[in-house]
């Protein structure tokens, strides 16, 4: 009789253990989920570049101002504020940090034109462990979300935050001590943002 029931006990414990893998619960689609397929590819800045590329919520950004610096209309060197992983484009040369990095990340110095050698510029830069992607989505929130400027803002300049404040979502550029900066910009006549460069 021992033996005849062995048999039958497998069975259940068999059918036990099927009942319980169908009836696990599906995933929660509300909960966030992390698309690890981009993990480790990092983002490359193309220059030179006459694009203006949208940000996230679709505010369209000189992506050549901020990425790549660039001659203005008269001429002017103008731009460059961000340099991810501390990398420099062609279009930059004799980059030379004049304020070193806050406990924010965000630092300051002088470069030249790649091709207009003796004209130094003077540049604030977003701290570099930022993406181009987080770069671009910084500006375009600070855009769309105006705060009063301070005084060391130029009064030509319209001021915003970095990221929404209960946002530590990493589409967005946060400092390295994750409190939130000021960013001073301005727009272009064709409506986007032609210049956008983090305040110290």
């Amino acid at each position: 009789m021992g033996y005849q029931r062995r048999p039958a006990l497998g069975v259940l414990l068999a059918i036990a253990t099927v009942g319980l893998v169908a009836c696990k619960p599906a995933p929660d689609s509300n909960k966030p989920t992390t698309d690890t397929s981009s993990m480790g590819k990092q983002e490359t800045v193309t220059c030179p570049s006459h694009q203006w590329v949208k940000a996230s919520n679709g505010v369209e950004v000189n992506y050549a101002h901020i990425f790549c610096g660039e001659l203005n209309n008269k001429g002017r060197v103008v731009g460059f504020h961000s340099r991810p992983q501390g990398s420099d484009p062609s279009t930059v040369a004799k980059v030379r940090i004049t304020q070193k990095p806050n406990k924010q990340g965000i630092y300051a110095g002088q470069w030249e034109w790649g091709g207009k050698q003796g004209e130094n510029k003077f540049s604030t830069f977003y701290p570099d462990h930022c993406t181009p992607s987080q770069v671009m989505n910084t500006i375009g929130y600070a855009a769309r979300n105006q705060q009063d400027c301070p005084k060391s803002a130029p009064n030509w300049a319209w001021c915003g935050f970095n990221a929404p404040k209960q946002d530590d979502a990493a589409a967005y550029c946060h400092s390295a001590d994750g409190t939130p900066f000021l960013i001073a910009g301005a727009s272009s006549s064709r409506g986007g943002v032609n210049t956008a460069f983090p305040l110290r």
